[in-house]
C-alpha cells in the first residue's frame, strides 16, 4: 500500500466514561444466499478534504480555518487495496462476505475510483448500502493490516516536516439507487466521502518534576491497541469495527516509539507526538463507549516508577471521529503512593493462582461446593469439575519471592507474593478476634474503631496513615455465636457493611505514640480511600474509592450517611465525585491440612453441624433471641475458614501462611456446633488450635498475587457492575 489521502481537524480532548454496553458481534463467513452481478461506478471526491477524512501514509502539516490539521499525499496512478460491502439500507439483507476491489488514484491525488462487475446479494433490491474499507485485510477474521509502530512529531509552532509511513484505516459508506445497467443492475455515486477510521491522538507531553527526563515513546492503552476487525453484528449485515482479544486498557497495549529520545527539562513541554487509536465510541455504530489512556515511556524503567502517571481510562468521543484529539501528558513527581488513580485494591487484579504440574497457573477463581450435611466437606470447584486431593494450594515452601508466574498460554506475567503489609491494604488489620469472631461483628450495636494508624504496602512503598472503622447496628438480640452464623451465611453483611476509611493525616498525640519508622506518617490527607467490606457466605467482597482531601467525608460513618458506595442496599455506584469506585471479590478458599500415613487422608475442612442440621430454624436453637425478617434465620451454608500466602515483610521474603476466617473452636460439650474441623488423623477430627504443625503435618494455602501495575478491572474477567444479593 502506497500514499492515501488524509485531513484531520484539532478538536477536544478525552471526556469521562458514561456506558458500558456492547452489542455482540459476529464473524463474516460466507453465505448460502444467492448472488447477482452488479456493476459499480465509483468515484471518492476528496477534493474537500475539510468535511471527510481518509488514510495516509504522508501527512503534510497545515491549518484550516484556525485548527491543526494533516494534508493529504497521493500518487496518481497508484492502485489502493480495498473491501467492498453491499447490504439493504436497514442492512437486514445482503450477509455475503466482504468483496476485494482496487481503488484507482486520479486528479492529482484528489479522486479514489472504482469501475466494474462484483457479486451482491439478490434480495437486497435497488436501494443498497454500499461500505468501502481500506487498511483491512480480506482474511475471514478481517483485521487490521498493519498498525504504526512509532509516534511521528508534529512541531507546536514554527515549521513542520511531513509524517511518512504512519499506517491507518479508513471507510466510506453511501447509499445508491439502481440504474439500468448491459449486465444486470448498474449503481453509480461520484461523491463517495472517505472518513478515518478512529482518532489521531495529539500528545503534548509536560514535565512536572524538577528532574530531566529521558522518554523514548508513547503507550496507546485500550481503544483499539490491539487486534481491530471487521465484524457483523447479529441484528443485521453491516460491518463494525471490534476487537479480536480483550479491550480492558489494562491488558491491551501498544508501543508507539520516537524516532530519537526525547530529553525533557524540568518545568519543560513537548510536542506533538501523534498516536493512532482505531476505536472512537459509537463511531462504528454500535451504542458503545470505548476507553483508554497514554502513557509516557521512559528510557529507564527504574526512573518510570518514581513518578505519577495518569492511568485513569477515559472515553474517547463519538465527535472525535475521524480528527485530531488533544492529549496532554503530566509526569508529576511522587509524593505518596496513593492518588485518585491509584488505590491499593487496583494492585490486585488477578483471582488466584494454583498448582498444576509443579507450576503456577493463573484462573479465574473456582468456587466452593459447601456441605449441608454433617461431616461432609468444603472443596473447591472449577468449570464444574471437583479440583481433587492434588495439592492445587502451595505450603510455604513452595514458593518464593522472585519466582516467575504464567498464565494458560504460558506467558511470563509480571507478579509477586504480597507482603503483609500490601494485603493489610486491602482488607482489614486485625480482623480475627478472640475466638476467632471477625472484630467487626462481636455484637449487635453499632461499631466504631475510633481513630488507629495502620501501616501498610502499596507499589513497592510503604506508608502509615491514620483510619477509622464503622458498622451500623445490626438489630435484634443475639448472642456472639448466632450472629457469627447469621454472619458466616452471608446475610449480616450484606444489610451491615463494615465501612473505613484509611490513610489520613494522624493527630500530634497519634504520630507520638506510633512505634514504628515515623517517616511513614503520611503529611496530609491527600492518601485517604474509603472501603466497603461485604462479608458474603463464600468471599468478601471489596469495594474501595479514593477521598484524599474531600472535606465531606471525615469518619467511616460519613461513608454510609454520604451514599458514597450506595444508594440502597441492593445498588452499587460506580464512582463517587468523579474518582472510579473499585471493586475485588476476595473468595474464602478453605486451606488444606496434610496428615501423611494415615489410611484416610481427609484434606479439607468437614462441617459439624449435627446439632443444627441444614434448614433448622436458628431461633430454635437459640431460644430467647430476636432475628430481624432482613436474615435469613434459617441454619444454611456457613462461610469456610480461609486464609492465604504472603511474603512477611518488604526486607524479610519468609513466606507465612495467615488466617483470614476462621470459626470458632473452644466449644464445650453442651454448646451447640456449627462450625468446621478437619481431620486431625484417620478417625479423629479436630479444630485448626489442635492440628500439629510440623515438617510433615501442614496446611497449604491459597495464593493471591499482586500486580506492578494498578488496573481497573480483574484480569481476565470484568469485576464490576455487581448487585448486592443474599
Amino acid at each position: 500500500m502506497k500514499k492515501i489521502l488524509l485531513l484531520l481537524a484539532m478538536v477536544m480532548a478525552f471526556t469521562a466514561c458514561q456506558k458500558e454496553a456492547q452489542d455482540p458481534i459476529q464473524g463474516t463467513e460466507a453465505s448460502s444466499e444467492e448472488t447477482q452481478l452488479v456493476t459499480l461506478d465509483l468515484e471518492g471526491d476528496l477534493s474537500d478534504p475539510l468535511d471527510e477524512f481518509a488514510r495516509a501514509l504522508q501527512l503534510e502539516p497545515g491549518t484550516a480555518p484556525g485548527n491543526t490539521s494533516l494534508t493529504p499525499k497521493f500518487t496518481d496512478g497508484e492502485e489502493v487495496d480495498a473491501l467492498c460491502g453491499i447490504t439493504s439500507v436497514d442492512g437486514t439483507k445482503g450477509s455475503q462476505p466482504l468483496r476485494a476491489i482496487k481503488l484507482k488514484v486520479s486528479e492529482g491525488g484528489k479522486k479514489l475510483s472504482y469501475k466494474g462487475d462484483i457479486l451482491a446479494s439478490n434480495d437486497v433490491g435497488d436501494q443498497i448500502r454500499l461500505s468501502v474499507f481500506i487498511g483491512f485485510n480480506g482474511s475471514s477474521s478481517k483485521p487490521l493490516n498493519d498498525y504504526p509502530t512509532t509516534a511521528p512529531y508534529l512541531a507546536q509552532t514554527g515549521p513542520r516536516t511531513p509524517i511518512t509511513d504512519f499506517p491507518i484505516a479508513l471507510q466510506a459508506k453511501a447509499d445508491i439507487t439502481a440504474t439500468p445497467g448491459t449486465n444486470g443492475k448498474s449503481f453509480k455515486n461520484e461523491s463517495m466521502k472517505f472518513r478515518l477510521i478512529g482518532s489521531l491522538i495529539r500528545c503534548k507531553l509536560v514535565n512536572e518534576t524538577d528532574e530531566v527526563l529521558s522518554l523514548k515513546g508513547l503507550e496507546l492503552h485500550g481503544l483499539g491497541a490491539r487486534g481491530i476487525r471487521l465484524a457483523k453484528s447479529k441484528s443485521n449485515s453491516q460491518e463494525y469495527f471490534a476487537a479480536t482479544s480483550e479491550m480492558d486498557p489494562n491488558t491491551s497495549s501498544r508501543n508507539y516509539l520516537f524516532s530519537a529520545p526525547l530529553t525533557l527539562q524540568p518545568g519543560a513541554d513537548a510536542g506533538y507526538y501523534i498516536v493512532y487509536a482505531p476505536l472512537v465510541s459509537k463511531q462504528d455504530g454500535r451504542d458503545r463507549d470505548y476507553e483508554g489512556y497514554i502513557l509516557p515511556i521512559f528510557e529507564s524503567e527504574a526512573v518510570q516508577k518514581k513518578y505519577i502517571l495518569d492511568r485513569a481510562p477515559k472515553v474517547l468521543p463519538e465527535a472525535m471521529a475521524g480528527k485530531i484529539a488533544l492529549k496532554t501528558i503530566k509526569i508529576q513527581k511522587h509524593t505518596s503512593p496513593i492518588h485518585e488513580n491509584l488505590i491499593p485494591l487496583q494492585y490486585w487484579n488477578y483471582r488466584m493462582f494454583y498448582k498444576d504440574n509443579s507450576r503456577a497457573i493463573a484462573i479465574n477463581q473456582p468456587s466452593s461446593r459447601h456441605p449441608i450435611l454433617d461431616g461432609y466437606q468444603v472443596r473447591p470447584l472449577y468449570n464444574s469439575m471437583r479440583l481433587d486431593e492434588q495439592g492445587i494450594f502451595f505450603r510455604p515452601d513452595d514458593v518464593a519471592h522472585g519466582q516467575t508466574f504464567k498464565d494458560n498460554n504460558g506467558n511470563t506475567l509480571d507478579l509477586h507474593i504480597p507482603t503483609a503489609e500490601e494485603i493489610a491494604g486491602i482488607l482489614p488489620p486485625d480482623l480475627i478476634s478472640t475466638n476467632n469472631y471477625p472484630v467487626y461483628y462481636q455484637n449487635s450495636a453499632a461499631y466504631s474503631s475510633g481513630t488507629k494508624v495502620e501501616t501498610i504496602e502499596v507499589a513497592g512503598k510503604r506508608l502509615a496513615g491514620a483510619a477509622t472503622y464503622w458498622r451500623d447496628a445490626v438489630g435484634g438480640t443475639m448472642p456472639q455465636d448466632l450472629l457469627n452464623i447469621i454472619l458466616g451465611q452471608g446475610d449480616l453483611g450484606v444489610q451491615k457493611p463494615i465501612y473505613a476509611l484509611r490513610f489520613g493525616k494522624p493527630t500530634a498525640a497519634e504520630e507520638a505514640a506510633y512505634t514504628g519508622d515515623k517517616s511513614l506518617l503520611v503529611k496530609d490527607n491527600k492518601s485517604r480511600v474509603a472501603y466497603m467490606y461485604i462479608f458474603m457466605r463464600d468471599h468478601i467482597r471489596i469495594h474501595s474509592c479514593y477521598i484524599g482531601e474531600n472535606s465531606d467525608i471525615q469518619t467511616a460513618q460519613d461513608l454510609e450517611t454520604k451514599n458514597v458506595f450506595r444508594t440502597a442496599p441492593q445498588a452499587d455506584k460506580l464512582s463517587y465525585n468523579g474518582n472510579s469506585i473499585v471493586l475485588r471479590k476476595f473468595y474464602m478458599q478453605t486451606p488444606i491440612y496434610t496428615t501423611p500415613g494415615a489410611a484416610f487422608i481427609d484434606k479439607f475442612a468437614v462441617v459439624s453441624r449435627a446439632q443444627m442440621p441444614h434448614g433448622k430454624p436458628l431461633v430454635e436453637a437459640y431460644p430467647g433471641s430476636s432475628i430481624p425478617s432482613v436474615y435469613y434465620n434459617k441454619a444454611g451454608l456457613l462461610m469456610p475458614p480461609s486464609g492465604y500466602l504472603c511474603r512477611r515483610s518488604s526486607t524479610d521474603n519468609t513466606i507465612e501462611g495467615h488466617w483470614l476466617t476462621r470459626t470458632r473452636e473452644n466449644y464445650g460439650p453442651s454448646d451447640i456446633v456449627y462450625s468446621y474441623m478437619y481431620h486431625k488423623d484417620a478417625t479423629t477430627k479436630a479444630y485448626i488450635k489442635d492440628l500439629p504443625k510440623d515438617a510433615t503435618h501442614y496446611f497449604s494455602f491459597p495464593l493471591y498475587l499482586f500486580s506492578k501495575e494498578p488496573g481497573v478491572s480483574v484480569i481476565n474477567r470484568q469485576d464490576r457492575n455487581y448487585i448486592f444479593a443474599h
